[in-house]
C-alpha cells in the first residue's frame, strides 16, 4: 500500500502543478458567475435600468423583430428570461458562426416598454466584464480548443481529488471533524493541514461541480466535435417565425400549468422549429431552470414535441439535475452562496499545494547541501 500511496502522491503533486492555475481561474470565475445576472443588472444599472411607469412590456413579436433588425447575420436568436425583473431590460443573445461551427454570442439588451436598444455588442468587455468572463469560464476564450481544455482540466481535477483521498486517507476523518490544527508546535501556520482540511471539506462539492461541467463539454473529446460542417447559409437578419410568438407562448402555458418562461429560441439553422423553455412551479427546484419545453413549427404554429422532465426517463432526469447542481440553483439562495465559497477552494488548494511543493523542493536542496551532494 505504501507504493500505491507514493504513486498517488506524485500524481497528485504533478496534476496540481500542471493544472493548478487553470483550476484556480475556472473556480474563481465560477464563483463570480453564480450571481451573473444580478451583478450585471447592478454594475450596468445605467444601461439596463428601465421604468414601467404603468406600462406593460411590448409583445414579444415586436421585441424579437426589433432585435432581429438590429442584428447582423446569425444562426439563431434567444430571449434569455432567466432573470426576470420589471426594472431590468430584456436580454437577447444572438448566435453568429465562428470557426469549427462553435457559435459566438452577441448580446442585445432592449427596453421592453419602449423597444429602445440599450446595449448591443459581443460577449466581451464592450458590453460587460461579466460577459467576457462567462465565455472565459468554459473556454478560456479560445473557442472549441478552449472548451477541450476545460474538459481535460475537469478530468485532471477528478484525478487530483482521487489521489488526494488516497494520500490523506488516514487523516480524512479527522479533517471532517475539524481535528487538524492550523498552527504547528512552533506557532507557525500549517499549510499542510490547511490544504488537507480544505480539500476534504470541499471534496464532494468540487466533485459535483466539475463532473457536471464535464457533462456539458465532454463531446469535445469526440471526433464528431471537430468535423467541419457545411456552412450554414446566413441571413442578413435572424429568422423569425411566421406565426405569433406571443400566441405560441400562450399555448405553452396551456400545455404546462403555472409555466414560467426562461428562454425562447429560434434557430436559423432549422427554420421549421421554434422552442420555448421554462419551468412549472410544481417541478422540484433541483431540475430548474428549463425543466420543460414546447417546440413548434415556426411556419404553421403546429406543436411538434414537448418535454417535461417529470415524465422523462432516469438519464434525462440526471441531465436536468446536472445543470442545476452545476450552477447551484437547486437549493435556492443558500446553495448559490455556498457555491460562491466552494468556487474559491480550487484556488486555495492550488496555492497551498504549490507552497507545499516549493517547501519540499527547498528542503531537499537544503539536505543535499548539508550532505555535500
Amino acid at each position: 500500500m505504501k507504493s500505491v500511496t507514493k504513486i498517488a502522491f506524485r500524481i497528485h503533486g504533478l496534476v496540481g502543478l500542471v493544472a493548478g492555475i487553470f483550476l484556480l481561474l475556472i473556480g474563481l470565475s465560477g464563483s463570480i458567475l453564480v450571481f451573473y445576472h444580478e451583478i450585471d443588472a447592478t454594475v450596468n444599472a445605467d444601461k439596463l435600468h428601465v421604468e414601467p411607469n404603468g406600462r406593460l412590456p411590448l409583445p414579444l413579436d415586436s421585441l424579437f423583430n426589433i432585435v432581429a433588425q438590429n442584428t447582423d447575420s446569425s444562426t439563431g436568436i434567444l430571449y434569455d428570461a432567466y432573470y426576470s425583473n420589471p426594472n431590468v431590460a430584456y436580454e437577447f443573445r444572438i448566435y453568429t458562426p465562428m470557426e469549427k461551427s462553435h457559435s459566438k454570442m452577441w448580446l442585445v439588451s432592449i427596453n421592453q416598454y419602449t423597444g429602445e436598444i440599450l446595449r448591443n455588442g459581443a460577449f466581451d468587455f464592450s458590453t460587460s466584464f461579466l460577459h467576457w468572463l462567462l465565455v472565459f469560464h468554459y473556454s478560456f476564450r479560445l473557442g472549441g480548443f478552449g472548451i477541450l481544455l476545460t474538459t481535460i482540466f475537469a478530468l485532471l481535477l477528478f484525478t487530483s481529488l482521487f489521489t488526494g483521498t488516497i494520500v490523506y486517507r488516514k487523516k480524512n476523518f479527522k479533517s471532517l471533524l475539524f481535528r487538524f490544527p492550523l498552527r504547528t508546535a512552533k506557532g507557525n501556520f500549517s499549510i499542510s493541514n490547511f490544504h488537507r482540511g480544505v480539500g476534504v471539506w470541499s471534496l464532494v462539492f468540487n466533485g459535483i461541480i466539475f463532473f457536471t461541467g464535464f457533462l456539458m463539454t465532454w463531446t469535445s473529446l469526440t471526433p464528431d466535435y471537430w468535423k467541419d460542417e457545411d456552412k450554414i447559409p446566413l441571413r442578413q437578419h435572424a429568422f423569425l417565425p411566421k406565426v405569433s410568438i406571443d400566441s405560441l407562448l400562450n399555448e405553452a402555458k396551456i400545455i404546462f400549468p403555472d409555466f414560467e418562461v426562461k428562454s425562447i429560441f429560434q434557430s436559423s439553422e432549422d427554420t421549421t422549429e421554434f422552442s420555448i423553455s421554462g419551468d412549472m412551479k410544481s417541478t422540484s427546484s433541483i431540475y430548474k431552470p428549463n425543466s420543460a419545453s414546447a417546440t413548434f413549427n415556426s411556419t404553421t404554429g403546429e406543436l411538434i414535441k414537448t418535454f417535461d422532465i417529470n415524465n422523462e426517463k432516469s438519464f434525462d432526469n440526471w441531465w436536468g439535475l446536472s445543470y442545476s447542481t452545476h450552477i447551484g440553483t437547486f437549493g435556492g439562495q443558500t446553495t448559490r452562496w455556498l457555491y460562491v465559497f466552494i468556487g474559491l477552494t480550487p484556488g486555495l488548494l492550488s496555492i497551498s499545494g504549490a507552497l507545499l511543493w516549493w517547501r519540499r523542493k527547498k528542503q531537499k536542496h537544503s539536505d543535499r547541501n548539508k550532505n555535500g551532494i
